[in-house]
């Protein structure tokens, strides 16, 4: 995502999950990302929303 926002910061992300959930350390890594980059990240995920899934 990083990498991607200094390519083009006018581009909207669209990121797609397929998860059960998971650690809470990486959901929360994952979601500071989304914080960080300027751009909007529309966020879709696949499957039962649990732990960290849910939160993000």
């Amino acid at each position: 995502m990083v990498y991607l926002s200094i390519e083009d910061k006018t581009r909207d992300f669209f990121l797609f999950i397929n998860s059960l959930g998971g650690w809470v350390i990486p959901g929360i890594g994952l979601y500071d990302n989304m914080q960080f980059v300027p751009p909007i990240i529309f966020f879709i995920s696949f499957s039962i929303f649990l732990n960290c899934t849910l939160m993000i």
